[in-house]
């Protein structure tokens, strides 16, 4: 009730009326509840002086167990969600004829749908603009889930670089990758990418058919969820002896993911991470390899999450910020190289939460 107490009070200063909150991060967040997805009506609401949660009446005992919050409106499918919608908003008291109403980001448009006469006529504000300030600083308790998580993300690039070899398929890597962090505790994974050669410079590619080779990368990109919160990772192996080439880039690129962390110290600017290590690829003469966007993103309850590390965001660095730092070189129908981890700022200075930044390996 502490985070929707908190949420109230940027209501106030927002003049906001009423907040929808759907089945998302933002729901964990406020209270702590990891709500099914699917075609049920399920938000939680929230004005200024209450909150009320409607939800199927089936789930509402697991609810209560989990949360304790009390203020609940049931609906059942036999007589569909309305008689629900009903009882909240009569739970939740008197509204402005035209309130200014925030939508949760996310928020499926049925349910939007199934609430749209009760949210006035005037144009929603995003959910984001008032939740998102609250969730950009974890606490203590979300700095030690991410901590675990970067811990077991780094496990898995553990596994990564010990099974990494050729005549496996990336699918096949990718699935003794996920078997190891499945057995360490993941939650849940929101990818685990293995790019083999040349698809190394795609920065998404799906793991594939595609046989390791001697005489190519694999990178591997790794994001899971433990108790809720995200850690997020990147490495390659090279499968037999490089050219000098790869091995000037990979420097390249290790030099700047190291400039770029030393830079994200509380008081500096988010963008100055950017510029840190963008100015170590433009000075080793790899400035037409990069591609255009972010060196990094925010994390936590979602894997991709304000604040966003790149150019223009002049918002200051803050102790209990979580982002990465993952600055690339992308040489189309060669090799792409990448190297991230997931940091936090700290009073003392960055501190790596991840084991992204190695050496270059060879096998």
């Amino acid at each position: 009730m502490d985070r929707v107490t908190a949420l109230q009070a940027a209501m106030a200063r927002e003049e906001v009326d009423l907040v929808v909150v759907g089945p998302t991060a933002n729901l964990r967040y406020l209270i702590d509840y990891p709500a099914p997805v699917d075609e049920r009506l399920t938000v939680l609401l929230v004005t200024r002086e209450s909150a009320v949660m409607l939800i199927p009446d089936f789930g509402v005992p697991e609810f209560l167990d989990i949360t304790g919050f009390q203020s609940v409106a049931e609906w059942s499918d036999v007589h569909g969600p309305k008689p629900g919608v009903d009882a909240a908003f009569a739970k939740l008291g008197e509204l402005p004829d035209a309130p200014v109403t925030a939508i949760d980001d996310e928020l499926p448009f049925a349910f939007l749908a199934e609430l749209h006469s009760r949210l006035g006529t005037k144009w929603p504000r995003r959910a984001s603009e008032l939740i998102g300030p609250l969730r950009i600083v974890k606490s203590d308790e979300e700095l030690e889930r991410i901590k675990r998580a970067g811990e077991l993300v780094s496990v898995g690039v553990d596994v990564a670089m010990e099974r990494a070899r050729p005549g496996i398929t990336e699918r096949l890597l990718r699935s003794e990758i996920e078997t190891a962090l499945w057995q360490g505790g993941a939650e849940s994974m929101d990818f685990v990418v293995v790019q083999a050669g040349p698809e190394s410079a795609s920065p998404h590619h799906d793991a594939g058919p595609r046989e390791l080779r001697e005489g190519e990368p694999v990178l591997i990109d790794i994001a899971v969820r433990v108790d809720g919160y995200f850690a997020d990772i990147t490495q390659q192996v090279f499968l037999g002896t490089p050219a000098a080439d790869y091995v000037r880039t990979y420097e390249a690129v290790f030099a700047a993911q190291e400039a770029g962390v030393q830079a994200s110290v509380v008081g500096a600017t988010i963008e100055s991470i950017d510029r840190a290590a963008g100015q170590v690829l433009t000075d080793a003469g790899f400035v037409d390899y990069v591609l255009e966007g972010s060196t990094g993103h925010g994390l936590g309850l979602d894997v991709h999450e304000p604040p966003a590390v790149m150019a223009g965001n002049e918002e200051a660095v803050r102790s209990g910020m979580v982002f990465t730092v993952e600055p690339g070189i992308y040489l189309s129908g060669r090799y792409g190289i990448r190297i991230e981890d997931t940091v936090i700022a700290t009073p003392q200075g960055p501190a790596r939460v991840t084991r992204g930044s190695r050496p270059l390996l060879c096998k």
